[in-house]
């Protein structure tokens, strides 16, 4: 943990999986209201498990809700080094794409892109070629809930039902490949 009394750098490593939740949780999580400026260093992230993305994203969410003393969140997402040619390149460019044009990192959160992350506009050279990836995996998507307009447990449940099933239908999307690759149908 590098902080200073104004400045929390939270550094995270190639991994972030449920054998570091606990270090995260206790050695920042708690901390977090003591400082004004938040910085999630993602720089060297190879690998985030579902939970913990989930769990990533809340909790940028939570700072920007409920502390007002807190004057800058900034997320430092993977970097790439386009010399460099090796698997832990490929992962992190992986998890940057990921973060960025899959999960969304920047909308679910509401980040400034300017003052918030250290996107440049490099990026969108490999977010294109990304979108035609034939490698792209679908990843249960994230929704964040105005809670101002909810109105009980089944709204809530009405809201999320109608977001995954808009995009995980998964008959027709078994049926489309049985069309496809079978001469059953």
């Amino acid at each position: 943990m590098i902080s200073n009394n104004e400045i929390l750098n939270i550094e995270f490593g190639k991994k972030f999986t449920t054998t570091d939740f606990e270090y995260y949780l206790e050695n920042y999580f708690n901390n977090c209201s003591n400082y004004k400026k938040i910085v999630f260093q993602l720089e060297n992230i190879e690998w985030i498990a579902l939970e913990e993305l989930t769990f990533l994203f809340a909790w940028i969410r939570y700072l920007k809700i409920n502390h007002p003393n807190l004057t800058s969140i900034k997320i430092n997402l993977p970097r790439l080094t386009p010399q460099e040619d090796s698997d832990g390149y490929r992962r992190r460019k992986q998890r940057l794409l990921n973060l960025w044009n899959v999960w969304k990192i920047w909308q679910k959160c509401e980040l400034n892109l300017s003052s918030e992350t250290n996107i440049d506009s490099d990026i969108n050279k490999y977010v294109d070629k990304f979108q035609y990836d034939s490698h792209w995996h679908h990843i249960v998507p994230f929704t964040k809930l105005d809670s101002k307009s909810i109105k009980d447990f089944h709204d809530i449940r009405e809201k999320v039902e109608k977001n995954v099933y808009e995009r995980f239908d998964l008959s027709t999307q078994v049926e489309q490949i049985l069309e496809k690759y079978s001469s059953l149908t």
